[in-house]
C-alpha cells in the first residue's frame, strides 16, 4: 500500500479512528475505521511494539539489512521555525544502505521505501533530524 493516514481524535487526543488514502489513485480509501479508541495502523506498529528503539544507529539498520531481517526507521523535521515548531514524519521500511561520496564528502545513507517513489536513499546523519526512531523485527 502507498498512501497516508489520517486519524481522528477527540477533543483530549484520544483515537477514535483513521482513514488511509491511496496516494496511487486520488480519492480512494483504502482503508478506514471509525471506532472510539482505535488507533491507526501506524501507532498499532509503533505503540506495541518492544523492539521499538529511540535515536538506533545506522549500524542497527545495517546489521538488520545484511541478516535479511526487516527494519523500519521514523524520521522527524521541523516544518515550523525554532519558535514554533510543527513536527512531521513519516515511518519507511529500510531496504539498504551506502556511503554516497564525492570529492572529500560522504554521506551516510539507509535506502527506504518512503511510500512516493520506489527506493529513496536518506542522509542519516542530517543534523535536521528532530528525533529517528527504529522498529527491528
Amino acid at each position: 500500500m502507498q498512501g497516508y493516514e489520517v486519524a481522528a481524535t477527540d477533543y483530549s487526543d484520544r483515537p477514535l479512528g483513521y482513514v488511509v488514502f491511496d496516494v496511487r489513485c486520488p480519492g480512494i480509501v483504502s482503508r478506514f475505521s471509525f471506532a472510539e479508541g482505535k488507533p491507526g495502523p501506524y501507532e498499532q506498529i509503533v505503540g506495541n511494539l518492544p523492539v521499538r528503539v529511540v535515536s538506533p544507529s545506522l549500524q542497527k539498520f545495517k546489521n538488520q539489512v545484511d541478516a535479511l531481517r526487516q527494519s523500519v526507521v521514523m524520521l522527524a523535521i521541523n516544518e515550523g521555525t525554532a519558535s514554533a515548531p510543527k513536527r512531521a514524519g513519516h515511518a519507511m521500511a529500510v531496504s539498504g544502505y551506502g556511503r554516497i561520496t564525492r570529492g572529500l564528502t560522504s554521506l551516510n545513507c539507509i535506502v527506504v521505501h518512503d511510500g512516493w517513489s520506489d527506493e529513496a536513499f536518506i542522509n542519516y546523519d542530517f543534523q535536521g533530524f528532530m528525533d529517528k526512531n527504529g522498529v527491528f523485527m
